[in-house]
C-alpha cells in the first residue's frame, strides 16, 4: 500500500486521539474543580421535582428518563467547559485552576454553595423588609391626606 494511501486511511483514527486544544483542557479542569456538572444537576433535581408537581400531565416515565440524561459528567462536558472555553482567555482559564486547585481555592469553592443558598434566603428576606416599608409608607402617606 502506497504510504500516502496509508496515511490517509489511518487519519480518522489519529484525529480521534488527538489531545484537546489546551484552552479545552484547562476549561475542563477549571469546571472539574468548581464541580460545576454535579452542582447543576443537584439544582436540576430540585427544579424538575417542582415542575414535576405542577405539571400533572406529562407521564410519569418521562421525568426519571430525563433525569438519566442529566449526568454530571455530561452537563460539565456539554455545557459548561464549552462556555468557559468561550467565555475566558487561556491565561484566565490557567490562573483560575492554579487558584482552585490550591487549599484556598479548594476551601472558596467548597464554601460557595453555601454562601449562594444563604444569599439568596438573605435576599428574600431583605426584599420583604422592603416591601414592609414602602407598603408602611404608603399606608402613612395615605393617612396623612385623609383618604
Amino acid at each position: 500500500m502506497p504510504p500516502a494511501l496509508a496515511l490517509f486511511l489511518a487519519l480518522p483514527a489519529l484525529v480521534a486521539q488527538a489531545p484537546a486544544p489546551p484552552k479545552r483542557e484547562q476549561a475542563r479542569k477549571l469546571v472539574e474543580l468548581l464541580r460545576l456538572g454535579e452542582i447543576a444537576v443537584a439544582e436540576a433535581k430540585v427544579g424538575l421535582e417542582a415542575q414535576k408537581k405542577s405539571d400533572a400531565k406529562v407521564p410519569e416515565g418521562f421525568w426519571e428518563a430525563f433525569m438519566q440524561e442529566l449526568t454530571p459528567q455530561r452537563m460539565a462536558e456539554e455545557l459548561f467547559v464549552p462556555l468557559y472555553e468561550k467565555t475566558y482567555t487561556e491565561a484566565e482559564l490557567k490562573a483560575a485552576v492554579a487558584f482552585y486547585a490550591s487549599p484556598e481555592g479548594r476551601s472558596f469553592s467548597a464554601k460557595q454553595a453555601g454562601l449562594s443558598e444563604e444569599a439568596r434566603k438573605a435576599g428574600e428576606r431583605w426584599g420583604m423588609e422592603q416591601a414592609m416599608k414602602v407598603m408602611q409608607r404608603l399606608m402613612e402617606k395615605e393617612r396623612a391626606s385623609g383618604n
